[in-house]
């Protein structure tokens, strides 16, 4: 659980502040629009998602807060994506209530890859954001989904090689 601690430290920024001067190879990572799922998935031969942890959560981080609407409570998921049984990336969901209400199969996920529903419901990634914590890289961005957003911040765990 301690690498999901590591989203309260990360020092986000816009991807056009020294999103430059990383090595071509994260920015590839960093800032590529497509589903990190399929990108993931062509990376490896098995791609599998561990639950972490989920469930309702009536505070989210203030750094979470200031990109989503207020709401009563918030479904918070957090896995781990691992490509041949390496975790890769850290995950962490936060769903506002009213976004849930709006698509419940989204608190059904289980081992399903948020991104292949994402992908599957036509949503629209807003701005990718960047941050870095130790020797680890990670991006975030809220998506919407007929006009209901949630938020996705993922981390890139030592293991993930940027350059395979």
């Amino acid at each position: 659980m301690a690498m999901f601690n590591s989203f309260t430290h990360i020092h986000w920024q816009a991807h056009n502040i020294g999103g430059d001067a990383l090595p071509c190879a994260v920015q590839h990572w960093l800032f590529s629009t497509p589903s990190l799922t399929a990108l993931l998935k062509q990376k490896c031969g098995q791609f599998t998602v561990d639950v972490r942890c989920e469930g309702w959560q009536r505070a989210i981080l203030p750094q979470e807060t200031a990109l989503l609407p207020k709401d009563k409570k918030y479904w918070v998921r957090e896995v781990t994506l691992l490509g041949d049984g390496t975790p890769w990336v850290a995950a962490r969901t936060v769903i506002p209530l009213t976004t849930s209400e709006h698509f419940p199969p989204l608190l059904a996920l289980n081992t399903t890859p948020l991104g292949e529903f994402l992908f599957q419901h036509n949503s629209v990634r807003g701005a990718l954001q960047w941050g870095r914590i130790e020797s680890m890289y990670a991006r975030r961005s809220c998506f919407m989904l007929a006009h209901q957003s949630l938020l996705v911040s993922e981390l890139f765990l030592p293991e993930f090689d940027f350059t395979a």
